[in-house]
């Protein structure tokens, strides 16, 4: 029988094409109704993690054309009237706003409102995990907790980074499963050359990461170690902002 010694290793985040191996396939184990659980929640998991990556990235083109930042996100408040506002305070911004709102696009408009649609998500996941009921799609989107239009571009585009990064390990680790038990019966089961679930996961996880890493090499160098103290010793910071040693 033909089976793919590293059938796990294509993804959408692979570098590379898996390497087929003539090699007698695994025996299937018995599936349990704890392992049909744990495919029922893969697969769900799996999908709400797609649909945050177009969430993600549909918030990443909004977060660029309106160009966000606090002064930015102010002014535009200012000459918004707000249904509870102050009437007079409202009436000089729509005044301020009859005089300004020709020179800003319709697409910053367009973005700042789905920053602030985004916004408001985001605090209805939290209430709902506060409450116990969040959805997958909950977890996915709070991951986005931060995002507004008042933090600068590269602040925002820090924040969806991560939350692409965790997205990811999270769909392939859910979308391992679901193959893991639909190619050998349980999630307890050896699979390639008797390895474990959790060793291929791993394995996988280092090929995810080093996909994301390739992505995120056009990105500016890292800024200069900043010398604390003695001359022997220095912090070094990586793309993120985090202290590396």
């Amino acid at each position: 029988m033909m089976a793919d010694d590293n059938w796990w290793a294509s993804s959408p985040f692979a570098t590379a094409a898996s390497a087929r191996t003539a090699t007698a396939a695994p025996a299937r184990a018995k599936t349990t109704a704890q392992d049909m659980q744990i495919l029922r929640d893969s697969s769900a998991l799996a999908e709400s993690e797609r649909d945050a990556r177009r969430t993600y990235s549909g918030t990443r083109a909004a977060v660029k054309r309106m160009g966000t930042g606090a002064l930015k996100a102010n002014f535009l408040d200012s000459i918004t009237p707000e249904e509870d506002g102050t009437p007079v305070l409202d009436q000089v911004g729509a005044a301020l706003g009859l005089l300004a709102r020709p020179f800003i696009s319709d697409s910053t408009w367009t973005s700042r409102d789905q920053l602030k649609t985004v916004g408001a998500q985001i605090a209805l996941a939290a209430a709902k995990q506060q409450k116990g009921t969040a959805s997958n799609s909950d977890m996915a989107l709070m991951r986005m907790s931060g995002v507004n239009p008042y933090k600068s571009v590269t602040e925002n585009l820090r924040i969806l980074d991560e939350a692409e990064r965790q997205g990811a390990f999270a769909q392939h680790r859910a979308t391992l499963k679901s193959q893991w038990i639909s190619r050998y019966g349980s999630i307890s089961q050896p699979g390639p050359r008797g390895m474990s679930f959790e060793q291929v996961a791993a394995a996988q996880d280092k090929q995810v990461q080093q996909a994301l890493d390739v992505r995120t090499r056009g990105l500016p160098p890292a800024p200069p170690s900043v010398r604390r103290g003695s001359s022997r010793g220095r912090t070094v910071i990586d793309v993120n902002g985090n202290r590396v040693r």
